[in-house]
Order: structure tokens, then C-alpha cells, then sequence
């Protein structure tokens, strides 16, 4: 009798690519939290995909209608300008918006936010306001963020 072994390696190969293809056909459902992994792997790429931060883009920008987070990683990338070309404009847009969103740290909120216990999730309103406060952004980025919020709010992306 004999067995069929496959090397680890192409095992794990084998899984990641099911994963991958799992996660994409996900976040195109329209689930949050699957458009935030698979935006942020396609941000970054894989041995398997090829990074694309413009379509990575896309998946967040569709998430951060509903997620902190999606709308921090977004302004934390054209902050740096890694990945896609810097712009502090909507950079500051999208901090803004994740800062929006309600805290959900729960009773625990003010412990959390002023470092005495540490937490297992990081609260992204909070740190999308810290980092408001802590970055140089042009003056004129409120009204700029005023003028496309509106518009932002009413189309889908």
C-alpha cells in the first residue's frame, strides 16, 4: 500500500493559494473584513500575487464605508507614500473619517487610551485622532476634508 505524500512545502503552497482565492472572492461579496485582508495583501503581495496598491486601494476604499480600520490603513499609506505616491490631503481625508467612527473599547476605554493596561486590539478612531494631532498637515486639509465629505458620504466607491 503505498501513501500519497506531497513535500510540505507545496502543502502550504497549496493552502495559501486556497486562502488567497478564498479572501478575494470574499472581500467581492462585499465583507468588510475580507476587503481589509485581502486590500492589504495586495498592497504589499504575496509569493503568490504580485502587489498591486491601486486595486488594494479599491478594497479598502470600499471597507472604510464601514471600518476604522480600512479608512486608517488608507491614510497611514498615502501618509507615507510606501507603497503609493504620498498625499497628505487624503492622507488627512481618511484619518479623518476613521477617526469618526465610535470607540468601542468599551469600559475599559479611558485605560486603554492612556497606555496604563495594553489591549490585544488597537482602537482605530483613537489612533487615527492621535495621529491628526501628531502629524504636520497643511491648515487648509479641514475644509478640504469638509468639501469632499459630503460627496464621499453619497457615492458609492
Amino acid at each position: 500500500m503505498t501513501e500519497n505524500w506531497i513535500p510540505l512545502s507545496e502543502c502550504i503552497n497549496i493552502c495559501e493559494k486556497n486562502w488567497l482565492r478564498d479572501a478575494r472572492n470574499e472581500a467581492n461579496q462585499g465583507a468588510a473584513e475580507a476587503q481589509i485582508n485581502y486590500g492589504r495583501i495586495l498592497l504589499r503581495g504575496t509569493s503568490f500575487i504580485r502587489a498591486d496598491p491601486e486595486k488594494g486601494l479599491k478594497y479598502l476604499k470600499k471597507a472604510s464605508r464601514h471600518n476604522a480600520e480600512a479608512a486608517y490603513t488608507i491614510g497611514k499609506e498615502f501618509l507615507s507614500g510606501k507603497r503609493i505616491r504620498q498625499d497628505v490631503y487624503k492622507a488627512y481625508f481618511y484619518l479623518r473619517i476613521a477617526s469618526l467612527f465610535r470607540c468601542r473599547c468599551g469600559r475599559m476605554k479611558e485605560e486603554y487610551h492612556s497606555g496604563r493596561i495594553s489591549h490585544a486590539h488597537p482602537c482605530f478612531p483613537y489612533i487615527a485622532k492621535q495621529t491628526l494631532v501628531q502629524e504636520t498637515f497643511p491648515e487648509d486639509c479641514e475644509n478640504h476634508f469638509q468639501n469632499r465629505f459630503s460627496e464621499w458620504r453619497s457615492r458609492e466607491e
